[in-house]
């Protein structure tokens, strides 16, 4: 079935993305993430009446997420930046960058995830927790991240 699927609609999706995205790599991935979406979970394409309306649902929401993430990683790349001169080390000083506002777990976890351009995947394994708790971590670090920006209260 899946491979059927993908034979159907594969060209149609990778089209849909490079349209959407930068980079004709970037738009595989996102296509190969929707369709590893349907072996996560094939009960809710089998469900639905229109399985190209619910691939196109799930890439769509892909895209959004890799660019929302692409601007948080750009946002937190510019404040290392800006903090460091342009350079970037290991050795962050938390207290210089933010003020004491965000701990230094979040960070780590943001630059990361972001900088890095870590997979949660990985970061889960290296944390020794399981991937839906490492997104979890991310989603709340990047909305207490979020804040801040937003607040321009990141240092004292």
């Amino acid at each position: 079935m899946l491979d059927a699927l993908f034979t159907r609609h594969y060209r149609y999706l990778l089209s849909f993305a490079q349209s959407r995205v930068c980079s004709h790599e970037l738009a595989e991935d996102l296509v190969q993430e929707t369709f590893a979406a349907v072996l996560e979970k094939p009960g809710k394409l089998l469900a639905s009446n229109n399985p190209m309306a619910w691939l196109v649902g799930i890439l769509q929401n892909l895209i959004l997420y890799s660019l929302r993430s692409a601007r948080y990683a750009e946002q937190l790349q510019t404040h290392l930046e800006q903090a460091y001169d342009g350079t970037y080390t290991e050795e962050l000083n938390l207290d210089t960058l933010y003020g004491g506002c965000m701990s230094k777990e979040k960070l780590d976890l943001l630059i990361r995830f972001y900088v890095e351009d870590r997979t949660s995947k990985e970061l889960a394994s290296d944390l020794g927790i399981s991937s839906d708790v490492c997104r979890k971590r991310i989603q709340r670090a990047r909305n207490e991240f979020r804040r801040l920006l937003e607040d321009g209260d990141y240092s004292r």
